[in-house]
């Protein structure tokens, strides 16, 4: 009952689903802000309910993005803007008048997981403790056993192992060394798309690379990426040169 009334509280006072709504590009800002909220406007203090609901919401949040904006937010969405686009589905505003039936679908599957996972949840909670205790070693195994079969049974070709084996390693190579991972699931996603947009650019503009510099959004935009990529290295070099002055 205590778990219930952090989580309603977090819910309604601490809005948790509005904080997830407005961070929901980084799952780990809504579970810090949604904590801020209940440790601030409510007398309970778990502290576990509120950031676990607001990382809840963005999950489902990340899908508005993702079927309006064609803009994953995470690997998970990115994964399935591929999906999509292998059974010619494609996002967008007009994909509420072509595919409803799939776009209404999307939006009642959470409802359903999360009244499903409850009823599971509460006569299995034993037996996910359990999972847990399983040491890493064999559970990574596992988990490869799984994947070897699930893409070898897609066209029953060894060659589409090679490049699972490669893109595991890559993965191992990057979690590592602390590289992201997401922008590079959505570099792969969506890199053809972009390829495509970017010729069709071109062509409407004659090959000339200045149609981009043409219209104040595009400009725009175009300042707000190269912001993105100067101004942290310049703040960085600031801040270092401050610190040793």
């Amino acid at each position: 009952m205590l778990l219930l009334a952090v989580t309603t509280v977090s819910a309604v006072l601490g809005k948790s689903s509005l904080r997830g709504m407005t961070a929901l590009l980084v799952g780990l800002a809504a579970c810090l802000v949604g904590l801020n909220q209940i440790l601030v406007q409510s007398r309970y203090t778990g502290g576990m309910a509120s950031p676990k609901s607001a990382n809840n919401v963005t999950i489902t949040m990340a899908m508005i993005p993702l079927l309006m904006l064609i803009i994953p937010t995470s690997n998970t969405t990115a994964i399935l803007l591929g999906a999509f686009q292998n059974y010619g589905i494609q996002p967008g505003p007009q994909l509420f008048t072509t595919s409803s039936s799939l776009v209404w679908a999307l939006i009642a599957s959470p409802h359903i997981d999360n009244a499903m996972l409850l009823v599971l949840n509460l006569q299995l909670v034993g037996l996910w403790v359990k999972l847990l205790k399983i040491r890493k070693p064999y559970l990574c195994a596992g988990i490869l056993i799984f994947a070897t079969v699930g893409v070898y049974g897609m066209r029953q070709s060894a060659f589409d192992l090679f490049p699972l084996y490669d893109i595991g390693v890559l993965g191992v190579v990057m979690r590592r060394f602390d590289f992201p991972t997401v922008p590079v699931v959505v570099g792969m996603i969506l890199g053809p798309l972009v390829e495509a947009q970017l010729r069709n650019a071109m062509s409407i503009g004659d090959g000339s690379a200045l149609v981009f510099l043409q219209r104040p959004v595009s400009v725009i935009l175009i300042g707000v990426v190269v912001a993105v990529l100067v101004l942290p290295r310049l703040v960085r070099r600031w801040m270092g040169r401050v610190q040793t002055a």
